[in-house]
């Protein structure tokens, strides 16, 4: 856990820091802007801000507001007689509050509480993550979900109608991945799809998502795009998956995909009329001999 202790002068920082060294798994820095614990904190996820407000702006409230998103807790320490109570630094952003004459042990112990409260609320925000992934994400793939990905279509549909855009949306199928279970095994057709995953994340802009509906078939939505332009992307998506090569027993085993792509059409209110077109355009590339686009 990092804690950063702030304050304007560089003694009284350094005695606390040397108080607090004793406390285990804690990295401690010290920092005389708000700037640079911010930032520093930042890079590892948060952790604690110790604020020696004796050293600090005579209005706190704007330096405990430029810590907010260092994504951790603040301590305030306040000389005797300071000018702002403790429940005032509190509604400025504070979570704790103590005083700097108070003994080095007490501070020890307030920030072993803190860090304590952070690496659980840390703990718990890994684990409710974990959660949601698990929800909407196919494990195989790495892409979303059947489920995840129509939630996700329909609403993207109802966004680019809103503003008067457009979206590509794409259907792709593994060629022959039956045959590879049945010459390589399951093992490497789950490989297979893993890798064809993968790259399809890697592909695609930030604003264009992935899901995987089900078997060796994915889709691709790709957002403010129009047939030309996501006819370009995908292309260059079905020429990349045919580079993969997987190492076998019965020797190296490549890939090759079949994609069906479609635009949104002026009828469209939500996903079926999309993806029926599309899936009519897969079937269509897959009756040509597939490892090959067709538009629909």
């Amino acid at each position: 856990m990092k804690v950063a202790i702030l304050s304007d002068q560089a003694g009284p920082a350094q005695a606390v820091k040397r108080d607090l060294e004793v406390l285990k798994h804690l990295v401690i820095d010290v920092f005389d802007t708000p700037e640079g614990a911010r930032k520093w904190l930042r890079t590892e996820g948060g952790g604690l801000t110790i604020v020696l407000m004796d050293h600090m702006a005579d209005d706190p409230s704007e330096t405990l507001q430029s810590l907010k998103d260092s994504n951790g807790s603040i301590l305030a320490v306040l000389p005797p007689g300071f000018s702002i109570s403790a429940s005032e630094m509190l509604i400025a952003g504070a979570s704790e509050v103590c005083r700097s004459d108070t003994h080095p042990a007490v501070l020890r112990n307030r920030v072993g509480i803190l860090v304590d409260l952070l690496e659980t609320r840390n703990t718990l925000a890994h684990e409710r993550d974990n959660r949601i992934d698990h929800a909407i994400l196919d494990p195989l793939s790495g892409c979303m979900n059947r489920r995840a990905f129509l939630d996700r279509l329909n609403a993207e549909i109802a966004r680019v109608r809103r503003r008067g855009d457009t979206l590509c949306l794409a259907i792709m199928d593994v060629d022959h991945l039956r045959d590879v279970n049945a010459t390589h095994g399951h093992a490497q057709g789950d490989t297979v799809l893993g890798a064809v995953g993968g790259r399809c994340r890697s592909a695609l802009r930030e604003m264009d998502f992935a899901g995987r509906l089900g078997g060796t078939e994915f889709a691709l939505c790709l957002p403010e795009v129009d047939l030309q332009g996501g006819g370009q992307v995908l292309e260059r998506l079905r020429r990349g998956l045919s580079t993969l090569a997987f190492p076998s027993p019965r020797g190296q085993l490549t890939i090759t995909v079949s994609i069906g792509l479609t635009t949104l059409a002026e009828e469209d209110e939500d996903a079926v009329g999309p993806i029926n077109r599309a899936d009519r355009a897969l079937l269509s590339a897959k009756d040509k001999g597939g490892d090959r686009l067709e538009r629909g």
